[in-house]
């Protein structure tokens, strides 16, 4: 399956490449595209529950207000 999620405060190329690594360190998170035009990420997974550790691990990725 396939998802789009919409970010905030990306500022820079340092956040995306932030944000692509969390993700894809995951097991079952693959294809991950960023775009800084649009502040989404899109990205494929296998199960919800991989969707839901996806969107846990952008949450908690920006606790402190960065993504890195």
């Amino acid at each position: 399956m396939k998802t789009t999620l919409k970010l905030q405060n990306v500022k820079c190329a340092g956040c995306t490449n932030g944000i692509a690594v969390r993700l894809l360190k995951l097991s079952d998170i693959h294809e991950v595209a960023i775009s800084n035009a649009t502040s989404e990420v899109t990205f494929s997974y296998e199960t919800v529950t991989d969707l839901a550790n996806a969107e846990r691990t952008l949450t908690n990725g920006r606790s402190n207000g960065r993504y890195r």
